[in-house]
């Protein structure tokens, strides 16, 4: 599932191609980004490649407007603060899981006890 409008952020990326016609040149993309301050894990409505484990979490900081967003199942874990979503988000965590939130989401409490980033790799 995307961002509301205005909870994602963009990062911009440049590469260069490769071709030998144009060695020179390059190009550049954005990349939807969303970081959570205050996240939990969640079961998204729908699956991706059998998997429905995502994140949800406020994008906004405290004394701001509070903003939740939900993600699209994981597809990638990049490291232990970044994650690809299936629809290609990447979202940056920020601080410690909630514990209160991920139980209350019919998680184990062993997901929280252990990383749950072990059951991606």
């Amino acid at each position: 599932m995307a961002a509301s409008p205005g909870s994602s952020q963009t990062r911009r990326t440049t590469r260069s191609t490769a071709s030998k016609a144009d060695e020179d040149s390059s190009f550049s993309y954005f990349e939807k980004t969303v970081s959570l301050y205050d996240w939990w894990l969640i079961r998204a409505d729908e699956d991706f490649q059998g998997k429905r484990l995502a994140v949800a979490g406020v994008s906004s900081k405290e004394q701001r407007p509070m903003r939740v967003f939900r993600s699209a199942p994981i597809a990638k874990v990049l490291d232990v603060f970044t994650l690809v979503t299936s629809d290609g988000i990447a979202v940056i965590l920020q601080g410690l899981m909630n514990k209160t939130r991920t139980l209350e989401n019919g998680f184990p409490l062993e997901v929280y006890r252990v990383s749950f980033i072990v059951s991606f790799n």
